[in-house]
């Protein structure tokens, strides 16, 4: 019985701590719902995350966005991470990130916030009628 016990819970962290793929865990989130306004084309708070030289470069907060290695000190997780009613939040409009799509997000930041070189993310966010 123990050994059944310690094998759920090897494969249980294993689980937790699959590494994050940017591609295909991390660029969906960010090109439905930040590019739109943090991208090439339009940068909100003179913020933008569509490249990997970008993403790093603080806005006019001055705050570092991105800490590689370090989720609690970027500031992008700080204000993904707000209560929906804080002026802060982000995105500010159609909800607040999923807790799956922040825990994502955090664990790339965690592993070092790989961005693949040359990758410049583009805005696919659902488009009004």
């Amino acid at each position: 019985m123990k050994k059944i016990i310690f094998a759920m819970l090897v494969a249980m962290l294993s689980l937790s701590t699959q590494a994050v793929d940017f591609k295909k865990d991390i660029a969906p989130i960010f090109e439905a719902r930040c590019v739109k306004c943090h991208g090439a084309k339009k940068q909100k708070g003179e913020y933008n995350l569509a490249t990997a030289k970008d993403i790093v470069k603080a806005g006019e907060s001055e705050e570092k966005p991105v800490v590689a290695g370090s989720p609690e000190k970027s500031y992008l997780v700080k204000l993904i991470a707000m209560s929906e009613d804080d002026d802060d939040v982000m995105p500010p409009k159609g909800g607040t990130l999923s807790k799956d799509e922040i825990a994502k997000i955090k664990a790339w930041i965690k592993a070092g916030a790989k961005f693949p070189a040359g990758l410049e993310l583009k805005d696919k966010s659902p488009k009004k009628k």
